[in-house]
């Protein structure tokens, strides 16, 4: 049976272009609710459209007054096809479940991509000016999110801080595994295993099992009065690439690892009891 894989909003974004020429921001905003958000319902069948809306919109969706990115990005189809044909490559790799994946202009003022993955389905945001390699690596980031969270089979309000740490640490080791060092996320090395050290031991040792990744958002992307920013992100990956260089496992092998295996494999907790 063919994967549903890729899904087809290039129709969805002409519709959008062609509706918002000529009005006002009001409508503009209607329209991308409606257009856009309604048909996602499926994917969220426990929230409105204009919930939806507000969802995307926070993690990096175009704005409804960016109508016209979405009529820049037509002019690249290619950009559905690279994401297909990874995809099929990536499901085959890492026997990984058949997800639905929505690619949709990103708002302006931001880095050129961003994904998301939900339990039912991947959204990458993704600027017509995104270098093929960069598009199949955030492809393959937030795949091998879903893949671990089918390993783990928990939703993501049920995975503990070492779970969401590990997550990310997993994502981006596959990255460096299938395209090399110079795709990797810049926060992978924004600290040294020293800088890391002390913070782990007194920050994110004692929460390890904090449950819901809601609350690990701030240990995540840092709350820049205790916690610098990425700092979570960037542990996950040191976590991760140590165990893995210790051990010399594949992305493929790691996916199958228990998270508390890897915690303790690492760097950061050999370090932290010696």
């Amino acid at each position: 049976m063919k994967a549903i894989g890729v899904i087809e909003t290039a129709p969805i974004l002409a519709n959008i272009v062609k509706l918002c020429s000529n009005q006002n921001v009001v409508k503009m905003a209607d329209i991308h609710c409606d257009v856009l958000c309604t048909p996602l319902q499926k994917v969220f069948p426990w929230a409105s459209k204009e919930a939806i809306q507000y969802e995307l919109l926070c993690n990096g969706l175009f704005q409804p007054f960016e109508w016209q990115c979405a009529g820049r990005l037509l002019q690249h189809e290619e950009i559905w096809s690279i994401v297909e044909q990874e995809y099929e490559r990536l499901r085959a790799l890492w026997q990984g479940p058949d997800v639905e994946i929505y690619i949709l202009p990103i708002t302006a003022g931001t880095p050129k991509k961003n994904g998301v993955a939900y339990p039912n389905g991947l959204f990458l945001f993704v600027s017509e000016m995104l270098h093929v390699e960069e598009l199949r690596a955030l492809l393959a980031h937030e795949y091998n999110h879903i893949c671990r969270l089918h390993y783990v089979k928990r939703e993501p309000s049920q995975l503990a801080l070492q779970d969401s740490l590990v997550m990310e640490g997993l994502a981006e080791c596959a990255v460096e595994e299938l395209y090399g060092m110079q795709w990797l996320s810049p926060w992978t090395r924004r600290y040294t295993v020293e800088q890391i050290q002390p913070i782990w031991t007194e920050h994110f040792l004692p929460s390890l099992q904090l449950i819901d990744v809601e609350k690990h958002q701030p240990f995540l992307f840092g709350n820049y009065e205790k916690l610098p920013s990425w700092i979570g992100y960037c542990i996950g990956y040191r976590i991760v690439k140590s165990f893995q260089q210790a051990n010399s496992f594949t992305s493929m092998q790691l996916l199958h690892m228990p998270t508390e295996v890897i915690v303790e494999g690492s760097i950061l907790q050999k370090e932290g009891s010696s």
